[in-house]
């Protein structure tokens, strides 16, 4: 009997390490230990520009009617998510979201990582910036976030 009980221990004990894992690799400064979720490149075609985080430094250029794919990775198990803090600019149209509707089957997961992805249309010229924060749901929004990406977008 005694046996037994010790085995049913076992699963909650590696699902609560493998949630502390999640929790820890979503913590501010985890690239500092060599944790880097996934690199994503830039890349451009005549049609889509795909960027993620290291995007952040370089003004993005956009076509009228070219499609912009923002990556974050993010690690929903630990409660964090990617927010856009601000509706798009009037020239950028947001096609899909990954926290609305049928939108969401856009957020790329497995055990470990997830990736956001939000998409948009360059419908005329125009100059802005787009600025998201991750941070939990349920956090006050006057808190600064734990990240925050900031995307500067030109539409030509």
């Amino acid at each position: 009997m005694e046996l037994e009980r010790r085995w049913l221990i076992l699963p909650v004990v590696l699902v609560t390490i493998a949630l502390c894992d999640v929790a820890y690799h979503a913590q501010p400064g985890a690239e500092a230990h060599g944790l880097v979720a996934m690199p994503l490149r830039t890349v451009e075609t005549a049609a889509v520009v795909d960027v993620g985080p290291e995007a952040v430094a370089n003004p993005i250029r956009l076509d009228i009617g070219q499609r912009l794919r923002v990556h974050l990775p993010a690690s929903p198990a630990s409660g964090y998510s990617w927010q856009l803090e601000a509706s798009p600019p009037p020239f950028l149209l947001m096609e899909t979201d990954p926290g609305l509707g049928a939108a969401a089957s856009l957020r790329t997961r497995n055990a470990m990582a997830s990736v956001d992805t939000w998409t948009f249309r360059a419908q005329k010229q125009g100059r802005a910036s787009l600025r998201y924060a991750y941070r939990r749901q349920w956090d006050n929004t006057s808190m600064p976030p734990v990240r925050a990406a900031v995307f500067d977008i030109e539409v030509e």
